[in-house]
């Protein structure tokens, strides 16, 4: 069975649906995703892994790196210390290249994460932007652990351009992948092909043929308007505004009613004290896609700093209502959440903010209530 999909965390709950237990994990991939967290926090990509072996369905963690980054002295040394950091919670866990797979007995699994082909370094304490292009072909990748004669009960391959870990004209790849790895002929992937044309045509000043070009890949394939389809999300997250406004920008040139797009220079125009422009630009987003929980956070700060109460307390509802069916926000926690937990970091921050903005409307009541919520959510999720 080979599985392909975005979000990494859910190939957690395809082994547990498979009934996989004690298993052998070859994790090949830029990130151990093994984060020691509390039992408490929901599953998401950067601790699936954990989750896996605290319950009982992973024994050992076989966590294969790229060549570049085993190679690299320097990588290597904030790889080591990462393997120091999970390993003292729990034996079972080897590191290294693909060439040096240890032996191993007992059920398997192969978990791939497409961002090991494009991820190389370290920078600013975190895995470094992604290439453009792949330092290893997934042909070669697939011809690499063919010859190790692995005979995995699932194979799952992770996408992860959600956060930003792999540019979203590489996501194609994971289809590649899986057909080389079954033996089954090179998948078209015509979608990535027009998505990967519209950007060289925009990159070229061809505007109108680029736009034709993308607006017949997400025809095939509404995938490739996903939020992460520009760097400005990762620029954002870095604080890097001017950078992301441009990536913003860009996104809009091909699609002007991208509402990711509006959305990422609404939380600029935030961070700048723009109110009134992050408010436009927060309520463009929302006429197109208006179940972000972003947006309506965006556009309650903004009313509110613009004295608009009943709009904010209306906005905050909303993002409140949203967060707890489950949603999350464009920076993370990055999770499937099939489950549909409370996973929104921001949610408890939004009923202190409906409580003073309900005490500047003279809703007392209403007020003590959301103070009441924002202390029982810290008491139960500390940070």
């Amino acid at each position: 069975m080979i599985h392909t999909f975005d979000l990494h965390d859910r190939a957690y709950y395809l082994w547990r649906d498979a009934g996989v237990r004690d298993a052998t994990l070859v994790h090949i991939d830029a990130h151990h995703d093994a984060a020691v967290e509390p039992a408490w926090k929901a599953i998401d990509v950067g601790n699936f892994v954990r989750a896996a072996m605290r319950h009982g369905l992973v024994e050992q963690l076989l966590w294969v790196v790229p060549d570049p980054m085993w190679e690299h002295e320097g990588t290597r040394d904030i790889l080591e210390a990462e393997l120091d950091a999970i390993t003292q919670y729990g034996d079972g866990i080897w590191m290294g290249p693909l060439d040096e797979l240890p032996e191993h007995d007992g059920p398997l699994l192969l978990d791939i994460d497409i961002d090991y082909l494009v991820t190389i370094g370290y920078e600013d304490g975190r895995s470094a932007e992604p290439l453009d292009r792949p330092w290893c072909a997934p042909e070669a990748l697939a011809r690499s652990i063919g010859d190790l004669g692995l005979d995995p009960l699932v194979t799952t391959i992770a996408m992860s351009v959600t956060g930003g870990f792999t540019p979203l004209p590489c996501a194609h790849y994971a289809h590649v992948l899986a057909a080389a790895l079954s033996g089954a002929p090179p998948p078209r992937c015509d979608a990535a092909g027009l998505f990967n044309e519209a950007l060289a045509l925009q990159a070229a000043g061809l505007i109108d043929d680029a736009r034709a070009a993308y607006h017949t890949a997400i025809t095939i394939d509404p995938f490739y308007a996903h939020p992460f389809r520009t760097r400005g999300p990762y620029l954002l997250r870095r604080g890097r505004l001017q950078d992301a406004a441009r990536a913003f920008e860009a996104a809009l040139e091909l699609d002007p009613a991208d509402p990711h797009a509006e959305l990422g220079l609404a939380i600029v125009a935030l961070r700048q004290g723009r109110w009134s422009d992050a408010r436009a630009l927060a309520q463009r987003s929302l006429a197109t896609n208006g179940e972000a929980i972003d947006g309506w956070r965006a556009l309650g700060i903004a009313s509110a700093r613009l004295g608009d109460t009943a709009s904010a307390i209306h906005a905050y509802e909303r993002a409140l209502s949203l967060g707890l069916h489950g949603a999350s926000p464009i920076g993370g926690p990055w999770t499937s959440n099939p489950s549909r937990r409370i996973v929104d970091p921001k949610h408890w921050d939004d009923h202190r903010a409906l409580a003073e903005l309900h005490e500047l409307a003279g809703s007392r009541e209403a007020a003590v209530a959301h103070r009441r919520m924002a202390a029982a959510g810290a008491a139960v999720l500390p940070s």
